[in-house]
């Protein structure tokens, strides 16, 4: 994110600042790879984005933690609790009813 969007930092409030209204949106395109315009000679670099932080063990540690910390996992709980249940099932784990830090 920082590199999409030119920040100084990677804080999380440099990025939402620099970001601004779009910020969601510029977390989807790092998600799913979307090349910038402008930097369509650097589409591996960017399409890679998608694998190099959201789908890393330690971009889904910082991403956990984001979401402890900043005490958002009251608001997600009822959308992502059975995605993880689903995930734990299907890797023989049993069913939770809560994640915790």
């Amino acid at each position: 994110m920082q590199e999409r969007l030119g920040a100084e930092s990677k804080e999380f409030a440099v990025l939402r600042e620099k970001a601004g209204a779009n910020l969601r949106q510029s977390i989807i395109e790092a998600a799913t790879g979307t090349i910038p315009a402008g930097k369509e000679s650097e589409k591996k670099h960017f399409q890679s984005h998608s694998q190099d932080w959201f789908k890393s063990f330690s971009g889904g540690q910082e991403l956990a933690n984001k979401v402890f910390t900043m005490d958002l996992w009251p608001h997600l709980k009822e959308q992502l609790l059975p995605f993880a249940n689903a995930v734990r099932k299907a890797v023989m784990l049993s069913q939770v009813s809560d994640i915790a830090l």
